[in-house]
């Protein structure tokens, strides 16, 4: 999908490809499709599976989460985003990156208009419950990929978590003193 990232607002053909029709944005949308259907299949189909507890479980959630908030429209798109967290959710407690990178997700979701602060709040402390984030998490790669193709540094993971830290502020919402990592 990364690929085909750069050129989708171009109406270039690309004679090469059999998918018709031969546009950059449909072969992006055919891919984010299967790479969806496969992973809801794995995550549903393999739950009870020891490699369940590996990080690279979590890979294809991660990936796909910032996709569904940018270009998926349906009106399930919350509830497909959220089943991408609770994917993660049971590593989150072990793997410290994971929370950093659920959190930051979550800053990405309420910038796309899919939840509220509190909301995103909630979700958030329902799924690190446990967490001892211990002066907060550290999350320094790219999150959100279309964001990084205008500037790498308003992508990564420790970027968005202090924009949600901000917007937390700015709401007045409840929540821990700073998801933020400490500058």
């Amino acid at each position: 999908m990364d690929v085909f990232r750069p050129f989708l607002a171009q109406p270039q053909l690309l004679s090469s490809f059999a998918s018709d029709p031969q546009r950059p944005i449909a072969i992006f949308a055919l891919s984010y499709a299967h790479l969806k259907e496969m992973t809801k299949y794995y995550h549903t189909t393999f739950a009870g599976m020891p490699f369940v507890h590996t990080i690279s479980w979590v890979h294809g959630p991660l990936y796909i989460a910032p996709t569904i908030l940018r270009y998926d429209k349906s009106p399930n798109r919350a509830s497909e985003f959220l089943a991408c967290m609770l994917a993660c959710a049971p590593l989150i407690a072990s793997h410290k990156i994971l929370e950093g990178a659920v959190k930051a997700l979550f800053s990405v979701a309420v910038s796309a208009g899919v939840f509220n602060v509190q909301q995103a709040m909630v979700h958030i402390g329902l799924l690190t419950e446990g967490c001892i984030s211990n002066g907060g998490t550290k999350t320094g790669f790219v999150i959100d990929q279309d964001a990084a193709m205008e500037s790498r540094g308003m992508a990564v993971g420790d970027v968005l978590i202090r924009r949600l830290d901000e917007m937390v502020l700015a709401d007045g919402v409840p929540g821990p003193v700073s998801i933020a990592t400490p500058e």
